[in-house]
């Protein structure tokens, strides 16, 4: 018998998705859905330890043979979800973590200016939480005692050390009010502070060379003179670099008219297609923040692409691949949509090992 089996009306999900680090979305989602599940894999790790407490749950073969170390995990998993700090720090991670669950979105979509323009509309929210956190908290605490019913969990609060070698003792009369002030208010507060380092306004610069690519330009029909002038403004930054820095406003007007006009065609959506339709002589100072653009170290998006590439190419069966097979099969498979000739494969092979056997007669050179 299946989750969905045993708890048809709890859960809209059978089993627990993975994880992936690269996906920042799918980090949201497994929150939403262990929340969903939590009762369900308590019941079920029970299961594991008391079977003869759960006659209905049989595997097709019969009763349940769980080997020592499967059960021994299985304790130790249920601990950790049966205690009350664990349920507690859980909610409020959760809840936490839901205000830039928007902007991952959108970062996972490749919508980078969508999503830069939502920046500061989730700070604003996460500072609110953090001005009103007395009022915010109780409902989230509320969260946390029901879903401790549920699983039969007593509040619970940790002792207080007299000598504070690993923990500090936070001081608190109730509580609520310890959890508050143990992780609600340092998260939040690590992750405003962290939000608006990583997006501050020194990144402001880097965010108005997005201005410059035709399908974002081309989002505002008319484009009026104030917002070219604080275009402007932000991409005097590499004025040092600009071979006409006096004339960008006239050209960053004419960008905009030149692919305004071609809204029916293909318009270039990333930084590398705008530089291949920029055309040098009329646009210089648009094609060198074009060229700073394609160069600036903005994401790891490539290097986390290489490693999700890494763990589908050197599996078990391959694990004992040669660095340089294991490095060209990632080639490949990274640039899976560019295919290559295997007769062109098979001439260069030809005229970078010269053999008589590849000479059209094995008797004269």
């Amino acid at each position: 018998m299946t989750l969905h089996e045993y708890f048809p009306n709890s859960s809209s999900h059978s089993k627990l998705p993975g994880l992936c680090k690269t996906r920042w979305v799918e980090r949201h989602t497994c929150y939403a859905i262990f929340h969903e599940m939590y009762e369900v894999l308590v019941t079920f790790l029970d299961a594991i330890l008391s079977p003869q407490d759960y006659p209905e749950l049989v595997s097709q073969e019969g009763s349940w043979n769980w080997y020592g170390d499967t059960k021994t995990k299985a304790q130790g998993l249920k601990n950790s979800l049966t205690s009350f700090q664990t349920i507690a720090t859980f909610i409020i991670t959760k809840n936490v973590l839901d205000e830039v669950k928007s902007i991952a979105s959108k970062l996972q979509k490749c919508d980078v200016y969508e999503a830069y323009t939502m920046v500061n509309t989730v700070i604003e929210n996460i500072d609110t939480s953090r001005k009103n956190i007395e009022m915010i908290f109780s409902s989230w605490y509320e969260e946390v005692l029901t879903l401790a019913n549920k699983v039969g969990v007593a509040e619970f609060v940790p002792r207080k050390t007299s000598l504070q070698r690993n923990r500090s003792n936070t001081p608190s009369e109730s509580p609520s009010q310890h959890y508050k002030r143990a992780i609600a208010i340092p998260l939040i507060d690590s992750l405003l502070s962290q939000m608006k380092e990583r997006f501050s306004n020194d990144h402001g610069h880097s965010k108005r060379l997005l201005f410059l690519i035709p399908s974002i330009i081309t989002l505002s029909d008319n484009l009026n003179i104030e917002s070219i002038k604080e275009a402007k403004q932000s991409l005097l930054f590499w004025e040092s670099d600009l071979p006409f820095p006096s004339s960008l406003q006239n050209e960053l007007r004419r960008w905009h008219t030149l692919w305004q006009s071609q809204l029916g065609a293909d318009i270039p959506n990333i930084f590398l297609l705008a530089l291949g339709s920029c055309d040098n002589d009329s646009f210089p100072n648009i094609h060198q923040l074009l060229l700073i653009s394609c160069t600036l170290p903005i994401t790891s998006a490539e290097a986390e692409h290489s490693f999700s590439l890494l763990r589908i190419i050197k599996t078990c069966l391959r694990s004992t691949m040669a660095e340089e097979r294991m490095s060209d099969l990632g080639v490949i498979a990274t640039h899976y949509s560019e295919r290559i000739s295997v007769v062109d494969v098979c001439l260069a092979f030809t005229q970078t090992h010269a053999r008589r056997l590849f000479q059209p007669s094995l008797f004269v050179d």
